[in-house]
């Protein structure tokens, strides 16, 4: 098959977003469209390739629009031995129910049927990640759609770990553009269902769509470079409300401080999980200096000792931990306090990643985290305070 540029592209979003893992198996959600079938098509060739063993799997939802034939997909899959599933829904028939004020379907709430959807069917047959066909193009409509109608800046992720559902989805074609995609389904004879969906071409991504397209015959070179914007995050520059800025210097954890950490330092609940006294690892690797495994910095704010962070140097970056003051916290300091902390790490060490893990009912905590820019990458289970606790991993690549 000729197809590729569109290898090209999928192996740097991987290389660049670290999407695919050794003995994954990928169950790439099909909708029937030029988008999902070269994505398949695409991924069962890249999983043929000597760097990583991964599977592929095609999973159609039918979601109940009518007229949709997919007998040439099936034989396709067939022909190319290509794993390919057909699960039934009654979504379409839940989105005549759920119409809006127009009397139009939803196709907010038909996204969501259709992602949950798909990760139910591919964690019947045993996926471990969910690939979308979003496109670089789909990525600046939706930058677009979120200016206009939302008044932010923001796009989808090129992966996200789905915590309700403990699934990692992804986006591989996220560095093609559609007229690549067209390409590569017509000179390899891919077949592909037309959709029979009543809001298809009738939305306000398709009128996103015609202004991008009249944009780009104006200006050619703004097709690649709004694409490029997306991940060129050194050169952002937007403006920033002025606050009393909080500058945090950072030295040694001391014994008196190490002491009151481990004997003053009391959360409420559910956060008293955090305090020292409550697990006497913590309490007692805090009192010695003899058992840490991590090193320990204070943070000094305006003379007052305020909080502290861990770190330990890894081979593939640096694991950091952060502990504000009991009465600091929801005072939004966390963030500004994360961000100097590795500010000061990198200066010391520039690592390529910081990782981080953080109790699964923490939502606070994940949402801080988020906003700085680490992403979810997996769960583990962890034996503390005398429990075993659920933790999530983050990382962030710097």
């Amino acid at each position: 098959m000729r197809i590729q540029e569109i290898l090209r592209n999928i192996r740097k979003a991987d290389e660049d977003y670290h999407m695919i893992e050794e003995n994954d198996r990928i169950a790439v959600g099909v909708s029937g469209g030029k988008d999902s079938m070269v994505l398949l098509t695409a991924l069962h060739m890249y999983a043929k390739f000597p760097a990583k063993r991964f599977e592929v799997v095609g999973i159609h939802i039918d979601l109940g629009f009518p007229d949709m034939d997919f007998r040439s997909v099936q034989a396709f899959c067939d022909e190319n031995g290509i794993e390919f599933h057909s699960e039934p829904s009654k979504v379409y028939e839940i989105l005549k129910k759920n119409r809006d004020a127009e009397g139009k379907i939803k196709c907010s709430l038909c996204s969501k049927f259709k992602k949950a959807t798909v990760i139910e069917a591919a964690k019947k047959y045993g996926c471990n990640k969910t690939a979308f066909g979003h496109h670089g193009d789909d990525a600046v409509e939706t930058l677009l759609l979120n200016a206009i109608y939302g008044g932010r800046i923001a796009t989808f992720k090129p992966k996200m770990y789905l915590t309700n559902t403990q699934m990692m989805f992804i986006r591989p074609l996220l560095y093609c553009h559609e007229d690549e995609i067209n390409n590569a389904l017509l000179n390899n004879a891919i077949p592909f269902v037309v959709s029979t969906c009543p809001n298809d071409g009738y939305t306000k991504r398709q009128d996103m769509k015609e202004m991008l397209l009249k944009l780009y015959q104006e200006y050619p070179s703004a097709k690649d470079n709004l694409l490029s914007m997306l991940s060129n995050h050194k050169q952002v520059e937007l403006w920033k409300k002025e606050s009393n800025p909080i500058t945090y210097e950072f030295q040694p954890l001391s014994k008196q401080h190490a002491l009151e950490i481990a004997e003053q330092w009391h959360y409420d609940k559910p956060y008293d999980f955090y305090d020292a006294e409550a697990d006497p690892e913590d309490y007692a690797e805090l009192v010695n200096e003899d058992l840490r495994e991590s090193t320990y910095m204070e943070a000094i704010c305006e003379k007052e000792f305020v909080g502290f962070f861990t770190y330990v140097q890894q081979e593939n970056g640096i694991e950091i931990g952060i502990g504000l003051r009991p009465d600091l916290c929801g005072k939004h300091m966390g963030y500004e306090f994360l961000i100097q902390a590795e500010a000061y790490l990198y200066q010391q060490f520039h690592p390529r990643c910081f990782l981080l893990s953080v109790a699964a009912f923490n939502k606070r905590a994940i949402k801080l985290y988020s906003q700085c820019g680490y992403e979810i990458t997996g769960t583990q289970m962890r034996n503390t305070n005398n429990d075993m606790y659920e933790f999530y991993n983050m990382v962030k690549y710097v």
